[in-house]
């Protein structure tokens, strides 16, 4: 264990309906760069089409769609010619990661804006790389965190109801995974020891989820931002990002290696994994059953998965989850887990959150 506890944020984060029209002035301002390389997924771009740019200059690269080298690579290489002085990254979370790839290329600041609170990417230096059958192949880091982080909560609360619940599936075992990491002393994404701060995080990243995930959802479905969803967006963004990155993670993001193995996952969005895979953290580390009983309703009310069949693998057999386990396994902050973590634990503990969904059906 480093003897040095260290922990990492953004520049500048800036959340609130109509943050968007705040980005030329936070270019100038923070970053004095009046020209920029504009990483977007086309599904959003008409955003930036209607933004009064000003001073600001944004030349605009559509996204592919995949965070592969051979994406970053391409867009890589129709940027540098534009001399930009940062880059924009904006759309969802493998959008975000690929203009942070292309950033660290470039050698330039970074600039996030997500244009769905789906998941902890936005004020991360982690970069999830993929093949082109889906599957993690490698997670590279930033220098630093991103520069400056946007968060317009009118376009969140725009993005589709399912991106929203996956954001919370993808925050909400924060709480538990850094506890995890931390017992276990491993060292965080930073290269340290973690801070208290990190866990103080994680747990009001859970308390705001299980205060507030219901009104947000609510306000969602009116696209009218309100201050839980403001609250839910700020848990689910940033307290979730800096507390993983400060803190560690544990079996329910492992637990991604094995599952994204499977191509019938290819359906399934990250948090919705991750929400199934900390049923399993929670179920191989010895949880109580009420603890996890009424963690599993709480998902299942909110729209996650609580079971195979959930991430599609409700045909998965003990030699699959053998694999899967196998896999998750081979993440080493899963294997150097305290207590120790197994394949057959785990493999168990699948089940066993197979054996509880099916009850719960019953009732």
């Amino acid at each position: 264990m480093s003897p040095y506890r260290i922990i990492g944020f953004p520049a500048v984060y800036l959340q609130g309906p109509g943050a968007l029209a705040q980005l030329p002035e936070q270019m100038l301002k923070t970053l004095k760069v009046r020209c920029a390389t504009l990483v977007v997924d086309p599904v959003v771009a008409p955003l930036f089409d209607e933004l009064d740019t000003g001073a600001v200059t944004l030349v605009r690269l559509d996204f592919g769609g995949e965070c592969t080298q051979a994406e970053v690579a391409r867009l890589t290489a129709l940027a540098a010619p534009q001399r930009p002085g940062a880059v924009v990254g904006a759309g969802g979370g493998k959008a975000l990661d690929t203009a942070k790839a292309v950033a660290q290329a470039l050698d330039v600041p970074l600039v996030i804006v997500p244009t769905a609170a789906s998941s902890d990417a936005p004020t991360s230096r982690l970069i999830a790389l993929y093949d082109e059958q889906h599957r993690i192949v490698a997670v590279p880091t930033l220098h630093r965190n991103p520069d400056i982080v946007l968060v317009d909560t009118a376009v969140i609360a725009r993005a589709p109801r399912r991106l929203f619940v996956a954001g919370i599936g993808d925050a909400i075992g924060k709480r538990f995974e850094v506890a995890n990491a931390r017992a276990a002393g491993i060292t965080n994404y930073l290269g340290g020891s973690a801070t208290e701060l990190s866990q103080l995080l994680a747990v009001q990243c859970y308390e705001t989820l299980r205060r507030d995930a219901d009104a947000a959802l609510a306000a969602l479905d009116r696209q009218q931002p309100d201050a839980a969803f403001e609250r839910v967006v700020e848990a689910t963004v940033l307290y979730s990002g800096l507390a993983f990155e400060g803190g560690g993670l544990s079996i329910a993001h492992g637990l991604l290696r094995g599952l994204t193995a499977c191509p019938e996952t290819l359906r399934s969005l990250h948090g919705e994994l991750v929400a199934y895979g900390l049923l399993v953290q929670l179920q191989t580390f010895g949880h109580p059953d009420a603890e996890i009983e009424d963690l599993t309703r709480f998902l299942q009310r909110v729209g996650l998965p609580i079971c195979l069949g959930d991430i599609f693998l409700g045909h998965a057999d003990v030699e699959q989850l053998h694999r899967i386990a196998a896999l998750t396994h081979a993440a080493p902050y899963v294997a150097a887990s305290v207590p120790p973590v197994t394949v057959a634990g785990m493999v168990m503990a699948m089940r066993q959150v197979e054996q509880r969904a099916a009850r719960l059906a019953t009732r």
